[in-house]
């Protein structure tokens, strides 16, 4: 009886044993599996900020100083400047990747910015309801905004700001009706203020010149390329000058409307990567 009972003690003590080892190695499973989720989840986290951070200093550095804002259901607009300080974003970016990529090792991982679709003459930024704005590096070609069908230009007020002693001033020549579209014209120099307004037939082609002792600039609102009122702007070396542009936007009702540049960029950390376009505005 004593045997019986010494044996029943022994097994149930070899299988509790087995039962505990069990245990221990699928808690150790269990753990392992938590941790890589853990390591998963951290990877995407972290990948996600990093682009984020990265993508919001690239979008600072683009000196176009654009700014996008929703007016209405129906109307956006857009104001951007055209100065002489606008450099080559393709220069700014490179030299921005070289001070990261001495910072890349604090987080873990790498980074890739693609810059292939930027040009040496200037950067574009597509719009997603089909307009095109591209601010030029040279002396003269300075900006050009490109409507689309599902984006009409309905209304532009063009400010000039120099201390520079004017020449000689062709103003636009105001022949629209009202509907077609408006504008308003400010420029400010050493000769004083000079105003105007008027509305400007849709496939209309009208041009702006104002000559400086220093230099001149155009500015032209016509059909480009189909694109009824586009924007167009030449402009020589003025000094201390600034030219600073507002647009209101009829949209074809679409929202959100967003901007992307042509600059990809890829994060990798922990094994996890996420790419993109970057997209600075978004109304």
């Amino acid at each position: 009886m004593n045997t019986n009972k010494g044996f029943m003690n022994s097994l149930i003590t070899i299988l509790i044993t087995a039962l505990l080892i069990e245990l221990i190695f699928s808690f150790q499973y269990s753990s392992a599996q938590i941790a890589r989720a853990q390591q998963s989840i951290s990877a995407i986290e972290y990948a996600n900020y990093y682009f984020d951070d990265i993508a919001y200093d690239l979008t600072r550095l683009s000196s176009d100083n654009l700014i996008l804002y929703r007016i209405n259901a129906t109307y956006v607009g857009l104001t951007f400047i055209a100065s002489e300080n606008v450099s080559n974003f393709s220069a700014i970016i490179a030299n921005y990747t070289q001070k990261l990529q001495q910072q890349a090792r604090n987080f873990n991982g790498n980074f890739t910015i693609d810059t292939s679709n930027i040009s040496s003459n200037g950067t574009t930024y597509y719009f997603s309801n089909g307009v095109i704005f591209t601010s030029g590096y040279n002396s003269s070609e300075k900006s050009k905004l490109l409507s689309s069908p599902n984006a009409t230009f309905k209304n532009y007020t063009i400010s000039f700001l120099t201390n520079q002693v004017r020449v000689n001033l062709s103003d636009f020549n105001y022949s629209g009706l009202p509907g077609d579209c408006y504008v308003k014209l400010n420029i400010t120099d050493a000769n004083g203020t000079y105003l105007s307004e008027g509305f400007i037939p849709t496939n209309g082609n009208k041009v702006l010149e104002v000559n400086y002792t220093t230099s001149f600039f155009k500015v032209f609102i016509k059909k480009i390329d189909d694109n009824d009122n586009s924007f167009y702007v030449l402009k020589g070396d003025i000094p201390n000058s600034t030219l600073t542009v507002n647009v209101i936007i009829e949209n074809d009702g679409v929202y959100p409307v967003y901007i992307t540049i042509p600059v990809y960029l890829n994060i990798t950390t922990l094994g996890y990567s996420k790419y993109g376009v970057l997209v600075p505005l978004k109304v």
